[in-house]
């Protein structure tokens, strides 16, 4: 496993500022999913893992935001989150070290902005969750969140070639046999 700073080299991350930024995420991730982020850094190539950092501390960063406190704080957390998400998209620039990390990962990975987007435009079905009554709760909560939230990492790794049929296969439910 090569050093944090070679990985960062072998990313293209070279400006000062980004590689504090991915630093930073993830030092976040590691703290928070110590195996994940272990299995990361030894099974993924180097030139893809500040992006895999960044997109799941994206991800960590956003569940924070909209799982804790009241109904009504989480839905105006979610909306202001939303708009910075959006501002620092539209104008390639933000004070957030979380979402520099993020523009700068997308910019290598034009897929992934898209991804963002299918994520936040889910995130209220995480938001208003409560439980599953029955099997379509679960599916319709899959469908509008957990498969966004899961490919906003898994988009980093798909072939570019075969992006549909890669997201189709992620999605594809299993029949029990």
């Amino acid at each position: 496993m090569p050093t944090w700073s070679r990985t960062l080299d072998e990313a293209g991350v070279s400006d000062p500022l980004l590689r504090r930024d991915y630093t930073e995420q993830r030092r976040l991730v590691a703290r928070f999913a110590r195996a994940e982020y272990m299995a990361v850094r030894l099974l993924l190539p180097a030139a893809v893992v500040p992006d895999v950092i960044a997109a799941t501390a994206f991800m960590h960063h956003s569940d924070n935001l909209i799982d804790q406190g009241p109904l009504d704080e989480r839905l105006k957390a979610l909306e202001s989150w939303e708009i910075q998400v959006k501002d620092a998209f539209d104008s390639g620039s933000t004070d957030q070290s979380v979402l520099r990390a993020l523009v700068h990962t997308a910019g290598r990975h034009a897929q992934l902005e898209g991804h963002v987007q299918a994520f936040l435009t889910g995130a209220p079905a995480e938001v208003h969750w409560e439980g599953f009554d029955t099997d379509d709760d679960f599916r319709r909560y899959v469908d509008a969140y957990s498969h966004p939230a899961f490919m906003l990492i898994a988009c980093l790794l798909e072939p570019p070639a075969q992006a549909d049929a890669y997201r189709t296969g992620c999605r594809t439910e299993l029949v029990p046999l």
